[in-house]
């Protein structure tokens, strides 16, 4: 009976024959119900998880064509009527394409949001490579990038990957353009990691450091394309998913630290 309480836990939903007919017969039966109940019930999530991916895949790519086919008639206009185009019209003309632009900026960041979902299998990662790979395409070449030894890990590369990509491209958006400083590390108890991403940018007031993980949510202007509220977002499902947490240690003017958990998958 305390195995099957135990199997149940852990998402082996087994079914256990009684034939004792004794006083565990009522507990081994609703255990048997609950595991029943249980097993149905997510493999139903899974395939409407599964829905809502095929959805936000084909709602993405029907919106896109539009919104090409708007920016293609903005330069239309300009190339055809640039002399007949007045200097106010010019200015509404080239809002219009900066809208454009950020809504499919935020098409590809719901798409991001989707594979989250996807499950990939755990291989060996070297943490310090993934770093290097992913600061060396997004940091900017003047920002100090401090890199502390970090670990190799069994785990799911594109998640962890997810996660560094977004908090680094966070760091990149908020510090400083001309003096811009990135620390990365990692402390280790045991088989949980606890990665850390930090920049010295304009900070995040404490009113806010719930709401950033929030889909959408921006501290940028909302006309400012590279800013989706998506990324922060991204991070905190992929770590809620896994069982993971994370934190911030902000204040206005004073940089940001995201500190997150992250398990090895397996000892090696």
């Amino acid at each position: 009976m305390v195995n099957l309480a135990d199997w149940i836990s852990k998402g082996r939903f087994t079914i256990v024959r009684d034939t004792k007919k004794d006083e565990l017969s009522a507990l081994s039966y609703s255990l048997n119900i609950m595991s029943g109940k249980l097993k149905k019930n997510i493999h139903e999530l899974e395939n409407k998880n599964e829905e809502l991916n095929k959805f936000a895949y084909v709602v993405s790519h029907d919106l896109k064509a539009p919104l090409r086919g708007i920016y293609n008639v903005i330069s239309w206009i300009e190339e055809d009527l640039s002399d007949e185009v007045s200097p106010a019209l010019r200015r509404y003309l080239n809002i219009i394409p900066q809208r454009t632009q950020r809504m499919e900026a935020l098409i590809n960041g719901l798409l991001d949001y989707a594979r989250t979902n996807r499950k990939t299998a755990p291989e060996e990662v070297d943490t310090n490579s993934l770093i290097q790979e992913i600061t060396q395409s997004i940091v900017p070449r003047n920002f100090t990038l401090k890199i502390q030894k970090l670990p190799k890990i069994f785990t799911e590369r594109l998640k962890l990957e997810q996660v560094f990509f977004n908090l680094i491209s966070n760091a990149v958006k908020y510090a400083s353009p001309e003096k811009g400083f990135i620390e990365i590390g990692c402390l280790q108890n045991n088989h949980i990691f606890e990665f850390y991403v930090q920049d010295n940018g304009i900070g995040i007031d404490p009113q806010y450091h719930n709401k950033i993980f929030e889909i959408f949510q921006t501290l940028r202007e909302k006309n400012e394309i590279e800013s989706t509220g998506v990324g922060l977002a991204i991070v905190k499902k992929i770590l809620d998913d896994r069982g993971e947490t994370i934190s911030i240690t902000s204040h206005l003017g004073e940089g940001t630290v995201f500190s997150f958990t992250w398990r090895n998958n397996k000892r090696i």
